[in-house]
């Protein structure tokens, strides 16, 4: 995570070592989950987000406030999130979308 935004400065090669590291030292598959997203799974948003972004979104993170998630909730999807169709978009203070759901968004 950038250093600007209380990171290390480090990239995803040292965080692919650092997951190795877990995962060997008798946590297994289970320990490197439990910390996974929260170090993969924003790098979209250091790579292409904007400095607003980054400091809304990686801050709160890496602090320690807040979690990352991923849900795949297409039920024709299953585990292959390429075949991802849905799109959310604000409206507002709402959010609508496209396609069919299995649930996270509240129907309006």
């Amino acid at each position: 995570m950038p250093e600007a935004v209380g990171g290390a400065g480090l990239g995803i090669t040292e965080a692919t070592i650092m997951m190795q590291a877990v995962a060997e030292s008798g946590a297994g598959a289970s320990g490197a989950s439990a910390i996974h997203m929260n170090i993969f799974g924003l790098n979209p948003v250091v790579k292409f987000g904007t400095d607003e972004q980054r400091a809304r979104m990686l801050g709160p993170l890496i602090a320690g406030d807040e979690k990352a998630c991923f849900a795949v909730t297409e039920p024709a999807t299953g585990l292959d999130t390429t075949k991802l169709t849905t799109m959310a978009m604000r409206q507002g203070t709402d959010m609508s979308r496209t396609d069919k759901k299995s649930g996270l968004l509240p129907r309006r």
